[in-house]
């Protein structure tokens, strides 16, 4: 799931509510054409028919949900798309490749 304050629609106003969307995660094999670049493992795709990120929600948290404990766990950070394009998957920063680094900066 994925939250955001940012445009509801391209070169929009920016929403006045937190928005939220329940995202499936793409492989990347899949997302990379649709992205007309290379999809890295540093990153994980998302989509939901007929929503996407927009701009300013770049930086916001990408959540997934553990069913056995109902805790949030942060998995990525909204990177990229195409012009909020809500039918190709968006591409998100994948937040285990930088825990090393997240951890030694904030412990």
């Amino acid at each position: 799931m994925r939250f955001s304050w940012g445009q509801l629609i391209y070169s929009g106003p920016t929403s006045d509510t937190l928005q939220e969307v329940n995202l499936t995660v793409v492989s990347n094999q899949e997302c990379a054409p649709q992205q007309h670049r290379p999809i890295t493992s540093n990153q994980v795709c998302t989509f939901a028919s007929g929503k996407d990120a927009c701009q300013y929600d770049s930086g916001g948290p990408l959540l997934w949900m553990d069913t056995s404990t109902r805790r949030l766990h942060l998995i990525g950070v909204i990177s990229h798309g195409i012009a909020c394009a809500s039918q190709i998957p968006g591409v998100n920063t994948r937040v285990t490749s930088y825990l090393t680094w997240i951890v030694s900066r904030t412990s």
